[in-house]
């Protein structure tokens, strides 16, 4: 709650957002044992409509919660997003993996930090792009 709030603008942002006193978000930002029942995911869906930012970190929570992660789509990307894409982001993962595997590394038994650092961003430029390639799939289907 307290990522949300801060994505909101602070407590008398959101309380003025949603109809609720900044009393009321204040301990819905608490610990457990000083907010009975929460803001509510009412208040929640509300406030992301709203304020479109607060909606990545409820997004990363119940993603968390279900055992997974929240990836985002990309800003400002509407064009659709082909198979070519999908292979070529696995291509740059696959290739930063190799390299990072071959004697080029500094260590090529185990990943060093600043080789996972760029390995990751590759898989989520790759889960981006795999995510497009669903929604143009998705929308083919739906039209």
């Amino acid at each position: 709650m307290q990522k949300v709030v801060e994505a909101g603008g602070g407590l008398e942002a959101v309380g003025a957002e949603i109809g609720v006193s900044p009393s009321t978000v204040s301990r819905a930002v608490g610990e457990p044992e000083t907010r009975p029942g929460g803001l509510g995911v009412v208040y929640l869906d509300t406030l992301g409509r709203i304020v479109p930012e607060t909606a990545e970190p409820v997004a990363n929570h119940f993603a968390s919660l279900a055992g997974g992660s929240f990836q985002p789509f990309p800003k400002g990307n509407n064009a659709p997003v082909g198979f070519h894409n999908v292979a070529k982001k696995f291509g740059d993962v696959a290739t930063s993996y190799g390299i990072a595997h071959s004697q080029e590394s500094l260590d090529p038994s185990r990943l060093t930090h600043e080789e996972a650092v760029k390995l990751r961003q590759e898989v989520r430029e790759l889960l981006q792009v795999g995510a497009l390639f669903l929604a143009s799939l998705d929308q083919i289907i739906e039209n």
